[in-house]
């Protein structure tokens, strides 16, 4: 089976295992991971972080979003342009996108070099860190383009947690991965 099968059979596999986790554990879950992401050192210090507005379900990342804006953080979240994604501030104003996603609303790109955080949604993710995202590439060209000192931060739940993601040359690692 080629990489390509094997990924899109993993999400798949991945996209049930989600679906099967109880609203209500999943929403403590969300909350759980917002304490174990506002307690990495790397959270605490930065200015500028970037998110991503959960649908379905990835973890919720509500409460997160307003954490951060309550430490005085910019928040940033992803808008596709395709083919890449950019980083836009949080308004608050959102427009749902082909994806189905919402995606920020205005003119404002907010550079790769100013992001010091980005928390990164994913499928699956392995114990060397990288990520099964949904097939887009969208974040596997974006990553390379932060400071090197940014920190990429993938979340999820503990199902999601597989012995090894299959992965191309393009697909990078992130810095970890928290779940609940």
């Amino acid at each position: 089976m080629s990489i390509g099968d094997r990924k899109k059979s993993m999400r798949v596999d991945m996209r049930m295992i989600r679906k099967s986790i109880p609203p209500l554990d999943h929403s403590r879950r969300s909350l759980e991971l917002v304490h174990a992401i506002s307690s990495q050192p790397e959270w605490q210090h930065a200015t500028t972080v970037m998110l991503f507005v959960g649908i379905h379900t990835e973890p919720d990342t509500t409460a997160l979003r307003a954490l951060a804006h309550g430490e005085g953080k910019r928040v940033v979240l992803p808008r596709v342009v395709r083919p890449n994604i950019v980083a836009m501030p949080d308004s608050g104003k959102f427009e749902v996108s082909s994806f189905g996603v919402p995606e920020p609303v205005g003119e404002v790109v907010v550079p790769p070099g100013e992001i010091d955080v980005v928390i990164v949604p994913g499928l699956a993710f392995d114990q060397a860190n990288f990520r099964l995202g949904y097939g887009g590439g969208f974040y596997d060209r974006f990553l390379p383009s932060l400071r090197c000192d940014a920190v990429t931060i993938g979340i999820g739940f503990s199902e999601q947690i597989v012995d090894e993601v299959p992965r191309h040359d393009g697909d990078i690692a992130l810095t970890r991965v928290v779940v609940a």
